[in-house]
């Protein structure tokens, strides 16, 4: 539920991997559908979520990423909640060990495929869902290539 403000309201609450798969697989909208099939798929462990309560269901695309301190775990590159609009692509990567040719090269791909419908500058823009749908093939190349080039270097 999203209050006037666009905040979500009600009660957090964990949801199983399974539960999600309930919200998402079967969504009306092929990009969410795609997305998650992709997010099971291809992120960090299989990991789909942070498992914490949260107000509606949503799925993240985790990458494996050495922090700064030299432990090693998941980092999440993008999320999608149930009810947007829009993918939120995460940029801010300060805390961990990315080579910075990784993050201009992953910009400059997404800039590439969404060019003025994603403000590569923010710290963590968000791509409209019908932006998506017609780049999802070139998103998902600059996902991929950034996790490969993140994990390369953990």
């Amino acid at each position: 539920m999203t209050s006037t403000e666009g905040r979500e309201t009600g009660m957090p609450q964990c949801r199983s991997d399974q539960e999600l798969e309930s919200a998402f697989r079967d969504s009306r909208d092929a990009v969410v559908r795609d997305l998650f099939l992709f997010v099971t798929q291809e992120s960090y462990g299989g990991q789909l979520q942070s498992g914490e309560p949260v107000t509606v269901p949503k799925f993240n695309f985790y990458v494996r990423a050495r922090r700064l301190n030299g432990t090693v775990g998941p980092n999440v590159a993008f999320e999608y909640r149930q009810g947007w609009d829009f993918v939120r692509v995460f940029l801010n990567w300060q805390k961990y060990q990315v080579p910075e040719e990784a993050l201009t090269a992953y910009r400059g791909d997404l800039n590439a495929a969404f060019g003025s419908a994603i403000d590569i500058t923010a710290r963590e823009p968000a791509v409209t869902l019908s932006a998506l749908g017609g780049n999802l093939q070139a998103f998902k190349a600059a996902v991929l290539r950034f996790r490969d080039a993140v994990e390369a270097a953990s």
